[in-house]
């Protein structure tokens, strides 16, 4: 680490300065500073000027800043009247201001920055050390001094040390950066359990989709059991029943094939007690069964409420009689 140094015992200066501090009053400098920057005398008297790191690095540089300033003001307002371009000869006139305060010796060049030949630095080795066991800390050895333009060894030789505690010099230029690493190959077992999973997703939709379509055929088929009990029709005559009607629900009415469908009908209901109690209930004289009698079954039976619909079954039967009627008497 490169830090600038204020102090350094080979100037004179300086330790001139040191030597004088405690002999310094404070009544000397209260009536020149403000209330609240009034000091007494154990400043001087019980303060080790030359051990505090503020005094040798803030106070010093501090110190040298006000004195060039004072040294720039005198050289250009002589007389105590400032000149109205007196901040452009104050800048102007810094190259021609050369002295040795309490930093060395203070020059500056023509942008008004001081030369680097004028000040001090430190270079110092910052070396990691071992506390205990999971603990480090960092120490920094003074190794070299830089005065008047060049630098002195405090051991008479570079011997610093360097990262991985190397004591060769690191190159003085940039390393090729290498290129990046391949990819990892991909891992063949991930995408195999990633198949075996979609596969087993797969495989589990489709029996619960065969499960529920089973219980529905299942649920169909019970009722239409049910149903076929009920009026005394075959399953199978009632499904083809039912799957004409859904088909062509709106298709006419054909008597030539209702006299093929009464004769089974009277076996049916010759056989089917419900049917004879539901004809009897509904039917006054035992016999023919009228139109509103039909209308009424309709709707407490069927819940069939639509007049008209409830009327086309009678008048195909009703068609389908008459022509069984005309066939006997030819």
């Amino acid at each position: 680490r490169v830090t600038a140094t204020g102090a350094d015992e080979s100037n004179a200066v300086w330790r001139k300065f040191v030597e004088r501090w405690p002999s310094f009053e404070a009544k000397d400098f209260n009536p020149h500073l403000p209330d609240y920057w009034q000091v007494n005398n154990t400043l001087f008297k019980g303060f080790d000027f030359n051990s505090s790191a503020i005094a040798r690095e803030t106070a010093a540089f501090t110190f040298d800043a006000v004195a060039a300033a004072a040294l720039l003001a005198c050289a250009v307002a002589p007389n105590g009247s400032l000149p109205m371009n007196f901040g452009e000869e104050f800048i102007r006139t810094k190259e021609n201001i050369d002295f040795v305060g309490l930093s060395g010796r203070v020059i500056f060049d023509k942008n008004g920055d001081r030369l680097i030949s004028s000040a001090h630095y430190m270079l110092a080795n910052v070396l990691r050390r071992r506390q205990e066991a999971n603990a480090w800390s960092f120490e920094l050895v003074q190794k070299a001094t830089f005065r008047d333009g060049s630098w002195s060894w405090h051991s008479g030789m570079m011997d610093l040390i360097f990262n991985h505690d190397s004591t060769d010099l690191p190159t003085d230029s940039l390393l090729e950066t290498p290129p990046p690493p391949a990819p990892p190959p991909p891992n063949k077992s991930s995408y195999t359990a990633e198949y075996v999973l979609f596969f087993v997703c797969i495989v589990i939709a489709s029996v619960l989709v065969f499960l529920l379509l089973c219980l529905a055929i299942a649920f169909a088929f019970l009722r239409l059991r049910a149903i076929s009990h009920k009026f005394g029709i075959r399953p199978v005559a009632l499904a083809k029943l039912l799957f004409r009607r859904r088909l062509q629900p709106r298709r006419e009415l054909r008597p030539a094939k209702y006299p093929l469908a009464l004769s089974k009908l009277k076996v049916a209901v010759a056989n089917h007690q419900h049917l004879h109690t539901l004809f009897r209930k509904y039917c006054a004289d035992g016999q023919i069964m009228r139109v509103e009698e039909w209308l009424q079954f309709q709707r407490d039976e069927q819940h069939e409420f639509d007049a008209n619909q409830a009327t086309k079954p009678f008048l195909a039967v009703a068609l389908a009689l008459e022509h069984q009627s005309k066939g006997e008497a030819h």
